[in-house]
């Protein structure tokens, strides 16, 4: 893996990865220009996409359609500490979906959070990851990031 990061203006980096090119930027706050999501914000991301690509992996194995997917997160930091860090991370899985089984979605997850996911692994050993499973609005599953 590799990522190239160049700097723009005050607070205002360009990355380059495989051709993809992001912005990362602080807030206005903070000394940037509020032109794009800041590093932290970005791993949040990056924990996001992982473990959804891991769900629409397994819902596709199990031929398990969902008519819409997102995933929310979001966490808390530190506040008395330098640097901040993730006190605790919350995600949201909604799909809706009638032909969707509900064991399989709460598999599907499940797989992401307690093995496959390589970006929570990560931050599940800074802070907790928790999550809650909605499918068609109804809460059918919680749980926490346990990696073995």
């Amino acid at each position: 893996m590799f990522s190239k990061l160049s700097w723009v203006s005050q607070m205002q980096f360009k990355s380059d990865t495989r051709g993809h090119e992001n912005i990362l930027d602080a807030t206005l706050q903070s000394g940037g220009l509020n032109k794009g999501p800041n590093p932290k914000e970005y791993v949040l991301q990056g924990i996001a996409g992982c473990t959804a690509m891991d769900v629409v992996f397994y819902l596709n194995k199990y031929k398990e359609v969902p008519l819409s997917f997102d995933v929310e997160i979001d966490a808390d930091l530190t506040e008395k500490t330098m640097p901040t860090y993730f006190k605790e991370v919350r995600l949201k899985y909604v799909l809706l979906g009638d032909q969707l089984s509900k064991d399989k979605v709460i598999s599907a997850v499940e797989k992401s959070m307690t093995k496959y996911c390589g970006v929570s692994f990560m931050i599940s050993k800074a802070a907790p990851i928790k999550y809650d499973v909605f499918l068609n609005g109804e809460k059918i599953f919680s749980g926490q990031a346990k990696f073995e």
